[in-house]
């Protein structure tokens, strides 16, 4: 079991301030909605109501009965009140020493309603705590994912202001939220493609999110050591960068190489450009034409996780081995 969770869902924070902000005893009738403007002053009210999940819950499957006609706005904006009560359950159930994988699975009952930031948030770092525990490649994965999800929902516009949506998370909040996200995915087995929906490619490829613009996108493109030959995880990386330059028409890209520090400052300096050459035969070969700046940087910058006492030599030294995407247009 994982130990100390209450900090793992602290962002969970502005949402529970909000919903005891706006909490009235108000009740909620599973009221069947029989018209559009019955079915949004039935969602309004579930939003400023004390409701708890279940009843919230029970409410949600009225709305989205047979014979209602409650429009998809409103039905997805009732998903997403739903899927907040159920993390103010899982909150209190951190409070009283509930384990990690616990917490997960409430709150992947609560992504069942919705995917709300908050949410999302909560299941990457429930999984990265986990990852870090078990060191099963597989939750560093999960987490991953879950991270590039929360990105991309942080970086759309918010469509439930009507029915007291909490507010997103700052410039600061979103760099933390970033900076986990890039310590998961260069520890994860696999890079995937996390589309936004707009279906352009999200998560580690946005370039600026919501008032935060990331000085450096981390990729795990991996090599043999004190070699440029690609892993299978280094190349899969490779094609999943190539496959998002074309899909979203770069013109331009700038990429830095990065090593471990086994190895001389001079050796480490040559191998990380001949690696950067390795992914730009990649890209050209795949049909990439725009500009490419390559700049090998070998042990000179590395990898600076939030809190490098979490992690293992070898997968501190992991996270140096690297290609950051420093620009795209």
């Amino acid at each position: 079991m994982v130990s100390n969770v209450n900090p793992i869902l602290a962002l969970a924070a502005p949402v529970l301030l909000a919903l005891a902000l706006t909490g009235m005893s108000i009740p909620v009738s599973p009221a069947l909605a029989a018209s559009s403007q019955e079915c949004d002053a039935e969602v309004r009210r579930l939003a400023i109501s004390d409701a708890g999940a279940q009843v919230a819950a029970q409410t949600y499957a009225a709305l989205n009965g047979p014979d209602q006609s409650c429009g998809d706005q409103a039905l997805f904006c009732a998903g997403q009140i739903v899927s907040l009560r159920f993390l103010e359950q899982a909150y209190a159930s951190a409070d009283e020493g509930s384990g990690a994988r616990e917490l997960r699975l409430e709150l992947e009952t609560a992504q069942q309603f919705g995917a709300p930031w908050q949410v999302l948030v909560g299941i990457a770092d429930l999984s990265m705590a986990i990852a870090l525990e078990s060191k099963e490649p597989h939750e560093f994965q999960r987490a991953a994912r879950s991270y590039q999800d929360a990105i991309n929902v942080i970086g759309e516009a918010p469509v439930c202001q009507a029915y007291g949506q909490p507010p997103y998370p700052g410039p600061e909040e979103t760099r933390s939220i970033h900076n986990r996200m890039t310590e998961a995915l260069m520890l994860a087995p696999q890079l995937e493609v996390v589309r936004t929906r707009a279906g352009t490619c999200g998560g580690i490829f946005l370039s600026s999110v919501r008032g935060f613009t990331p000085t450096f996108r981390p990729l795990p493109i991996n090599f043999e050591f004190g070699s440029a030959q690609f892993t299978d995880t280094g190349e899969q990386a490779a094609r999943v960068l190539l496959e998002c330059v074309l899909a979203d028409n770069y013109n331009r890209l700038s990429l830095s190489g990065h090593t471990d520090p086994i190895g001389s400052d001079a050796y480490n300096l040559a191998l990380s450009e001949r690696r950067l050459e390795a992914v730009a035969k990649v890209l050209r070969e795949g049909g990439y034409e725009g500009e490419l700046e390559l700049l090998p940087r070998g042990e000179a910058e590395p990898f600076e996780p939030d809190d490098p006492t979490a992690y293992s030599e070898d997968e501190l030294h992991q996270m140096d081995r690297r290609v950051v995407l420093l620009e795209s247009q």
